[in-house]
């Protein structure tokens, strides 16, 4: 018996439904890292919010009621080298609770107590900026990791695996409570999104 026309040709029709498939695939992956990316960039900019409203309302307190202890607030105050030795030194003062420390931390990793705290978890850098310093509000205060990481040659600081969570951008938080996500397009340029303390190192460690 003849067989119909779909029988003789079967195989060519899995084999052009198999290359739809892929290129369907193929063009979609890049669209679903750039929206997982930017839901990151967005998160953290929410993070980097809730830690600049908590410090202030500390900041606050202490000037109302006298509570806490002078000169916590800013990282050249404090004497500190490291991003892990402020986020440290901030709970350990009672600016934060140790089940506010996912809030520094990179998108997906969970930390509830200083013992489990490590710097490659660290989402920010901050700059080791003074109390002097943060009376300019246009003083950058933090800054995703990635921008510290990539100098001295910011226009490579992109240069990073797909799988890292801040790889379509960077986020720059001036202590003024000004706070914004930049994309990969727009290499960090911080001479104009910001000011820098007058001292070195510019930032703490990652």
């Amino acid at each position: 018996m003849e067989l119909n026309r779909y029988e003789k040709h079967r195989w060519w029709y899995f084999i052009l439904l198999g290359w739809v498939v892929f290129a369907l695939l193929f063009f979609a992956l890049p669209v679903s890292h750039g929206s997982y990316a930017k839901a990151h960039l967005l998160r953290a900019l929410s993070n980097t919010k809730q830690i600049y409203t908590a410090f202030q309302s500390a900041d606050v307190d202490y000037s109302v009621t006298g509570q806490g202890a002078a000169g916590i607030w800013y990282p050249a105050d404090l004497g500190v080298k490291t991003n892990l030795e402020y986020v440290t030194r901030l709970v350990q003062h009672g600016v934060f609770k140790e089940s506010d420390l996912s809030l520094f931390c990179k998108p997906g990793i969970q930390v509830n107590a200083l013992k489990d705290l490590k710097r490659e978890h660290l989402a920010f850098c901050f700059a080791n900026i003074s109390e002097k310093d943060a009376r300019s509000s246009n003083a950058v205060w933090m800054v995703t990791r990635n921008v510290v990481e990539g100098m001295p040659a910011p226009k490579k600081w992109w240069d990073f695996s797909k799988d890292d969570p801040f790889s379509k951008g960077y986020i720059i938080f001036r202590i003024g409570g000004d706070g914004a996500f930049y994309t990969q397009n727009n290499p960090p340029d911080l001479k104009t999104l910001g000011g820098l303390p007058p001292r070195e190192p510019k930032f703490l460690e990652p």
